[in-house]
């Protein structure tokens, strides 16, 4: 006699599923509370804002720049788009800007360089910095001994090639130069001349300027006041010897 089997009739787990749907609803629940709860307690909120390096860039240009203030959510802006925005300041060469939780943000300012000063119509003293942007002296500073620029007023983008260069000489050789004045010609439009402390006229052209330093200094340090010439060619003539000529 066969029998035939009959299926197996398995429990619904309905009941099981239903627990699992009311643990996974509370624990969301207090998940969300307790996100509420932290973002509306100081924790989340910025208490200290820590900035150093600024010379020239005010607090409130810095502030404009990263867009919070103590007090805001420690959330509302990443450190990588508050470098981005400091960056793009006139004075500001790199930025570095970092969080610390809870509620710290430390911001440090690399400005650009002191490379000259520029005497205003008006009477001014104007610090020129290595990008070419003027500003004004940081009050209670000495004068340092750098580069008066005369002659500038509309020729900002050799202003600009001129400051650059700057940066690049080494600070005693610098220290030297009084002042800079623009001298073109039809065939150096970037010509220059400079006065030194020493007692040294330079010719030359802001294109040449870095890779003639070498001969500069070397003259300047080891011979008497003159006239040196630096542009396609070098040379050096003491004022004595033309001296010697006028009086022939």
């Amino acid at each position: 006699m066969n029998r035939e089997r009959l299926p197996r009739l398995t429990q619904p787990k309905i009941r099981l599923n239903r627990s699992r749907k009311i643990i996974f609803l509370l624990f969301l629940f207090f998940i969300i509370l307790l996100a509420v709860l932290f973002f509306r307690s100081d924790l989340s909120k910025i208490d200290r804002i820590e900035i150093i390096g600024n010379q020239y860039t005010s607090l409130e240009e810095i502030g404009q720049a990263i867009r919070i203030k103590e007090g805001d959510s420690y959330f509302a802006d990443t450190a990588d788009r508050m470098r981005a925005r400091m960056e793009k300041l006139p004075t500001v060469d790199k930025a570095i800007t970092s969080k610390k939780f809870p509620g710290q943000i430390h911001i440090e300012i690399v400005e650009f360089s002191e490379v000259a000063y520029s005497l205003q119509s008006d009477g001014r003293m104007m610090a020129i910095l290595s990008n070419g942007e003027a500003v004004h002296p940081i009050k209670g500073e000495p004068v340092r001994y750098l580069p008066v620029l005369s002659g500038w007023d509309n020729r900002s983008k050799e202003l600009n090639m001129l400051c650059k260069m700057l940066e690049k000489i080494p600070a005693p050789l610098l220290a030297d130069i009084s002042q800079i004045i623009p001298d073109p010609t039809t065939s150096y439009p970037d010509r220059i001349r400079i006065y030194t402390r020493s007692y040294f006229e330079v010719i030359t052209s802001i294109e040449y300027l870095p890779e003639k330093l070498d001969y500069m200094r070397a003259i300047i340090g080891e011979s008497e006041p003159g006239v040196i010439t630096m542009l396609l060619a070098n040379s050096y003539r003491p004022y004595s010897e033309q001296a010697g000529e006028t009086m022939e």
